[in-house]
C-alpha cells in the first residue's frame, strides 16, 4: 500500500511540474502577443507536436487499474467489497484516484494596444 501512496505523491509532483510548464508556456506566449510576433502556422503546430511529446514523456498516463485482491488469498473482489468473499478477511477502502486539475486558459484583456483617445485620466 506504500508503494501505492509513493506512486500517487509522484503523479502528484508530475501534475503539479506540468502545471508549472504550462504557465511558463503561456508567459511566452503573451510576451510574444506583446512583441507583435507572428508565428506561422506550420510553426505553431510543430510546437504543439513538440510539447505534446515532452508532456507525454514527462507524465505519462496512469497504468489501467488492475482488479482489486486479498491480501490474505490473493483472491479477485469486487471493488466496492469490506470482506473477501473466499475467505472473509477485512479489505482496506479503497484509494481515490487522482484526477488532473483544471487549468483555465488565461483571460485576454484587449488585442487593442491603449492609445490616449481610451486611456482615463484620474484627477486627485
Amino acid at each position: 500500500m506504500s508503494e501505492r501512496k509513493f506512486e500517487e505523491e509522484q503523479w502528484q509532483l508530475k501534475v503539479e511540474r506540468i502545471r508549472q510548464i504550462q504557465e511558463r508556456v503561456q508567459e511566452i506566449t503573451n510576451r510574444a502577443r506583446g512583441l507583435r510576433l507572428q508565428v506561422t502556422e506550420p510553426v505553431r503546430a510543430r510546437a504543439r507536436e513538440r510539447v505534446g511529446q515532452f508532456l507525454d514523456r514527462v507524465a505519462p498516463p496512469p497504468a489501467p487499474q488492475q482488479a482489486a485482491r486479498c491480501p490474505a488469498c490473493e483472491a479477485e473482489v469486487p471493488e466496492e467489497a469490506k470482506f473477501c468473499p473466499e475467505c472473509g478477511v477485512g479489505l482496506p477502502p479503497p484509494m481515490k484516484t487522482l484526477e488532473t486539475p483544471a487549468v483555465e486558459p488565461p483571460r485576454r484583456l484587449s488585442a487593442a494596444p491603449l492609445t490616449t483617445d481610451t486611456r482615463k485620466h484620474v484627477r486627485a
